[in-house]
């Protein structure tokens, strides 16, 4: 039970801490936890949502990161170009996050 938990945590870490440094470097308004967890939450339906009714994936690509970055800005209180650049800030730091803990866990297999 106890490694579930920490496993949710660490999914909700990799989810929501790089949306709140994203965020704190254009300096937005509101940079705190609930906020990134809430763009965070909006950004899964929203990338559900688009899976569901768009099927080619460039373009359902392009539209979650016109929507993404409205969102963003919605919730985050800046403007839009900052927003898009949340979530590309954003998407870098998961990506290096995750490649790190890829090369630990086949470090340690």
């Amino acid at each position: 039970m106890l490694m579930l938990l920490a496993v949710l945590a660490l999914i909700v870490a990799l989810a929501t801490v790089p949306i709140m440094i994203g965020a704190r470097m254009v300096h937005a308004e509101r940079t705190e936890f609930g906020r990134a967890l809430l763009v965070a939450i909006a950004l899964g339906v929203l990338g559900i949502g688009i899976g569901k009714v768009v099927h080619n994936g460039l373009v359902a690509f392009l539209l979650q990161a016109a929507v993404g970055g409205w969102l963003i800005s919605a919730f985050m209180g800046t403007t839009y170009l900052r927003g898009v650049a949340i979530g590309f800030i954003a998407s870098v730091l998961q990506f290096v996050a995750i490649a790190m803990l890829a090369g630990a866990a086949f470090v340690a297999a």
